[in-house]
């Protein structure tokens, strides 16, 4: 874990975490980036979901029908 934080930390240009008495701290520039890094997943697993079926009551097609001169009456 520490050598991906490490990784993040270069990356980012900032410690993200800082030591807050027992625990640790969130910076601002972590807290900024919090609601980015949480849609990211979402939107990996929405591109990777399976298409929806298809309702074949709900299909509509069009049909055109060309013919020249020769073949109409």
């Amino acid at each position: 874990m520490s050598r991906t934080m490490g990784r993040l930390r270069r990356v980012v240009g900032d410690p993200l975490l800082l030591p807050a008495g027992r625990g640790m701290a969130l910076t601002p520039r972590a807290l900024e980036l919090r609601p980015q890094v949480q849609r990211a997943p979402a939107g990996a697993l929405a591109a990777l979901r399976p298409p929806r079926p298809v309702e074949l009551a709900r299909l509509e097609r069009r049909f055109t029908l060309r013919a020249n001169d020769a073949h109409a009456p």
